[in-house]
């Protein structure tokens, strides 16, 4: 067992096996489920999608209803900020969220999105914000500004209107320490995906699963971004895996998508295309990944040390662009520490002129 896992609970390993249908093309009819059942699922933010396949009990009701509104408004929002970059004339595209829930979950409300991300070009990223200003998005950026200008790849805004979503409006799908990304071959290649009550311009799935891998590592292996990856990988052919690992390895992300694959495919046992060997890290490092991934909890989420383990070696086989992450990183979490300080000031003056006012 894993030393930084617990031991699984039945409702763990139902769930599991339930993924491995529902990645396999064939999920069971749920119907009546337990209390550790959707405790599991809520943990894991996949009570959505179990509703989807006839799941039944009383918190999966109200939280059924609530993700459709949420999802309308999210879509028509996400149209208007599309409709602001087209009258601009500037390419662009959703990344994740509803267009992934509606094409590759079966319904856009299956994977509730907790903001709107989109995509365009660098060149472009000064007339966009101009843009979104100008038609009442309000910028809400946590992070410092000499931070995003330098190291990061998207900045935050409120949507105007009644259900004021984040809005993440990126350059890049990563950090620039990894290498360049062909942000315009991406964009070019975009599909229309119909999210119900709007379409939606989105990624390709093969710039998508791309963008999904460097989710899995950043977000900790979490099940549901490694659900993402297994349910896109399972549609792609052998040109399409091709295509796949070109740009991945274009984008420097070609180790980070072969461990998230990697895992991905141990979790929800499906087989792998011959063509991800040929972004594996080479040598003895190789052969550690390997066998680090196949040590990973198939239930549990893998605790820190392992996700720490993961992103060591994948920063060794990037050789000196892994040096240069590993900087980033640093400066990413001090960045972050003085935002998350200078918001806890700006609370204290609040709360200290609420006080004065009483």
């Amino acid at each position: 067992m894993n030393p930084d896992v617990g031991p699984s609970s039945p409702s763990e390993r139902a769930v599991a096996l339930w993924l491995r249908e529902v990645v396999a093309g064939y999920p069971a009819w749920l119907g009546a489920i337990d209390d550790g059942f959707v405790r599991v699922l809520r943990d894991q933010r996949l009570d959505l999608l179990a509703a989807r396949h006839g799941a039944e009990h009383p918190l999966l009701l109200e939280a059924d209803k609530s993700a459709f509104v949420r999802t309308t408004l999210m879509a028509r929002a996400a149209a208007g900020a599309l409709d602001v970059l087209s009258t601009l004339g500037v390419p662009a595209a959703v990344i994740k969220g509803l267009p992934l829930g509606a094409r590759f979950w079966g319904d856009p409300a299956a994977r509730p999105a907790s903001d709107i991300d989109v995509l365009v070009r660098p060149s472009d990223v000064a007339a966009a914000q101009r843009a979104f200003e100008e038609a009442g998005f309000a910028h809400d950026e946590p992070l410092p500004a000499w931070y995003v200008d330098r190291h990061f790849y998207h900045t935050c805004f409120r949507c105007p209107g009644p259900a004021p979503f984040l809005f993440e409006l990126h350059w890049d799908i990563k950090r620039a320490e990894f290498g360049v990304t062909p942000v315009g071959e991406m964009l070019a290649e975009a599909v229309e995906v119909d999210c119900g009550n709007r379409v939606l311009r989105a990624l390709s799935p093969e710039c998508q699963v791309v963008v999904s891998a460097v989710h899995v590592l950043r977000h900790g292996l979490a099940v549901r971004d490694l659900l993402d990856v297994a349910l896109i990988a399972v549609t792609l052919d052998s040109r399409g895996w091709r295509e796949v690992t070109a740009l991945a390895t274009r984008c420097g992300v070609e180790r980070l998508l072969y461990i998230a694959t990697m895992v991905a495919a141990a979790r929800f046992d499906y087989r792998v295309d011959p063509h991800l060997r040929s972004v594996r890290p080479g040598g003895m490092l190789g052969g550690y990944v390997d066998r680090l991934i196949s040590e990973l909890p198939l239930v549990s989420r893998p605790g820190p040390s392992t996700v720490r383990r993961l992103k060591t070696s994948l920063a060794l086989s990037l050789g000196a662009r892994g040096a240069r992450l590993a900087g980033a990183e640093a400066v990413h979490w001090a960045a972050l520490a003085s935002a998350r300080r200078r918001h806890r000031g700006n609370h204290r003056a609040v709360a200290s002129s609420s006080d004065r006012l009483r």
